[in-house]
């Protein structure tokens, strides 16, 4: 049999292979017996039997090729896409679709059965599969961890994945992979989370950096995810979030105290110290409101025995509400920007999602619990449309009925009867993320108490106290005393240390990013040249000249700024947006006359790298200020602390309206000044 056709291989990255995954132990495969044949125009097909008396066709047995061709014939390859073929078969209609595919799309087979596998290794060469980096072949894995693999390279084929998803379907293959449209509908649920996480607010990524900047020392002072790995392995834990479900669990979570370990997210603290319940840990994880809208209004002192668990972009206020507290410190996972902060203070890192339930959820994994169980994780609305349990945020109640008067805002999801319940696009995207988490940890049980809420595969819904009674029978350790002994043994030298390393790896970093902003204003300067050349002045485009093939050298430039920023752990998180929008824009160009692409990539260039050079400069700034901050940290000079006084002084140096800034820290101006 042949390899790759030329065709398929002028579209391939030269030397980059397929890449491959192969599970083990599929009991259904034992089943199956496959039989080979020659179909009548001479090429071979197959059969799979999984009795003595039926079998199903691979192939057709007639012509497979012509099959194959029919097959793909309603695939839309005009623009970049990712196609899953559920089946590997023969291969036929594989070689079809890379025959026709472009480099930048993305073909994933889900083949469920090994032998099938086996046998097309025996019966085909794969050299047009395995070498072909455009292809994602998994073998012998189940739903939930192809899922899992998907979800994880999406971050990488984003770009790619995210426009156009299509697939095909191998007769075969629902009898031994199952329903192939609820799995299908899983990949674009995972890809459309993966999709919305793309942020692009500067202002968000710069709060961010500022609020860890300010909390810089409460960092250094108290121990990281690192120094609690596994702390509670074998353990039991609960997590508690505010859904409407909690109530009636309140009168359970007292008797859990000291035999299983709580977990709360932020919102439900007050609620449960109003009930005598004081939770071990505390989990918060947004940058912007929670003092104002959750601590503030507590009237309560806060239990010394709570530990806070939170990613350092939170507010000074919230951290210094915390103060007596200790803490342990998460960096974001998948955020450029705390990437790179742990890069130099060194806590540990891990996803904390879009909620303080997922952190918290992903937290416990990494502390070694080996069950939890959910408590007011609904991710529905309750009876008579209820958001939350009672006592939770009646202004954030009032917003909730507006938007749910969007029709778009509002979608449907099973419960655990297997009826449909109402919930909205946000948690809609948390129990993808609930549902990825449980599925990539089997070793970590999860169950759910939220019995009419929606069903979050994988964690069974189970009575609360039935788990605090099967599960109370260990001794919690103290995480308190192990934080303290911790603390103990790190002196003030050590800690200035530090944060003079982080400081050096700062300034260092500001070098390279002033030569990359020059490198930006350079090409930006070339393309405004270009763009009043044919686009204004309508220069006539001669296809092979000399002055042609420098201005694609010149836009060949722009693609490779544009990765380099995509590839730098820092910079990635303030353009990973128009990153993506870019190569959108650029993968979708029609495939049309040479003048017609060639001024529409002049076009998109020209709008993006002038884009990306005007906030470069100010995103700097805001890099520029943390170095200034920590060397009057070490100097122990006094410091500004007020977020908003920093934005407006960095902003207003920068000839940048400040006046914004206000509305977005959820202030007004008249607050500020008072």
């Amino acid at each position: 049999m042949t390899s790759a056709s030329d065709e398929h291989k002028q579209n391939n990255v030269q030397g980059v292979p397929a890449t491959i995954a192969i599970g083990s132990g599929n009991c259904e495969d034992d089943k199956i017996k496959i039989e080979n044949f020659t179909a009548k125009n001479g090429e071979i097909s197959c059969k799979i039997k999984k009795d003595v008396s039926s079998f199903i066709l691979m192939h057709s047995a007639y012509n497979p090729q012509r099959e194959a061709e029919q097959m793909i014939e309603n695939l839309d390859f005009s623009k970049p896409s990712a196609i899953i073929v559920f089946g590997l078969g023969m291969g036929y209609h594989i070689e079809e679709i890379l025959k026709r595919m472009s480099a930048n799309s993305r073909l994933i087979i889900i083949e469920p059965s090994q032998k099938v596998y086996d046998n097309f290794l025996k019966m085909r060469n794969p050299d047009f599969i395995y070498n072909d980096s455009r292809v994602i072949l998994l073998v012998n894995i189940n739903t939930c961890n192809t899922s899992m693999i998907l979800s994880y390279m999406s971050e990488k084929f984003l770009f790619y994945w995210a426009f156009n998803l299509q697939y095909i379907c191998l007769n075969y293959y629902t009898e031994l992979g199952g329903d192939v449209l609820d799995f299908f509908k899983r990949i674009a649920d995972i890809l459309s989370f993966q999709w919305k996480t793309l942020g692009n607010c500067q202002v968000d990524h710069n709060i961010g950096v500022v609020q860890t900047i300010l909390n810089v020392q409460q960092v250094i002072d108290n121990v990281g995810l690192n120094d609690v790995k596994d702390f509670f392995k074998g353990q039991a834990a609960m997590l508690i979030s505010a859904g409407p479900s909690l109530d009636k669990n309140l009168k359970y979570i007292k008797k859990a105290k000291s035999k299983i370990f709580i977990i709360a997210v932020d919102a439900v603290l007050d609620k449960l110290l109003k009930n005598n319940i004081i939770p071990d840990m505390l989990v918060t994880v947004e940058r912007l409101e929670v003092y104002r809208n959750i601590f503030k209004n507590i009237k309560m002192e806060i239990p010394d025995e709570i530990i806070l668990a939170a990613p350092p972009v939170i507010e000074l206020n919230t951290m210094n509400f915390f103060k007596k507290n200790n803490k342990v410190v998460v960096f974001q996972k998948g955020v450029g920007t705390q990437v790179y902060f742990n890069e130099g203070l060194n806590k540990g890192i891990m996803p904390t999602g879009t909620s303080a339930a997922y952190a918290g959820l992903h937290l416990a994994t990494d502390m070694g619990f080996e069950k939890i169980i959910l408590v007011g994780q609904d991710l529905s609305y309750g009876k008579d449309g209820q958001i939350y349990c009672d006592d939770i945020s009646k202004e954030g109640n009032e917003e909730e009925r507006k938007r749910m008067e969007n029709s778009f805002y509002i979608e449907k999801v099973k419960n655990y009867d297997e009826e449909e319940v109402l919930t909205n696009i946000f948690w809609k995207d948390q129990l993808v993320s609930f549902e990825a988490l449980i599925k990539g940890t089997p070793e970590f049980k999860v169950y759910n108490a939220a019995d009419k809420g929606a069903k979050i595969e994988g964690a069974p819904k189970t009575d609360l106290s039935e788990y605090i009674r099967d599960n109370s029978d260990k001794v919690l350790p103290n995480l308190n005393e192990h934080i303290k002994k911790i603390k103990e043994r790190i002196s003030e030298k050590q800690k200035k240390e530090v944060l003079k390393s982080l400081l050096t790896k700062m300034q260092g970093d500001l070098i390279e990013f002033r030569e990359i902003e020059e490198d930006i204003k350079k090409q930006s300067n070339k393309l405004e040249k270009m763009y009043k050349s044919y686009m204004i002045v309508k220069k006539p485009i001669i296809q092979h000249d000399k002055e042609m093939i420098k201005n694609f050298e010149v836009l060949n430039l722009s693609q490779k700024l544009i990765d380099s920023l995509a590839q730098n752990t820092f910079l990635v998180l303030y353009y990973q947006g128009l990153i993506a929008a870019f190569k959108k824009e650029i993968n979708q160009i029609p495939d049309s006359d040479f003048e017609t692409k060639f001024l529409k990539h002049v076009d998109i260039q020209h709008d993006y790298i002038e884009l990306i050079r005007d906030i470069f400069k100010l995103n700097l700034a805001f890099f520029n200020w943390g170095i200034e901050y920590l060397e009057l940290q070490i100097k122990g000079k006094k410091t500004e602390n007020d977020v908003v006084k920093i934005f407006k002084d960095i902003l207003d140096a920068n000839n940048t309206d400040s006046e914004f800034i206000y509305e977005y820290l959820r202030t007004t101006k008249e607050e500020w000044e008072a």
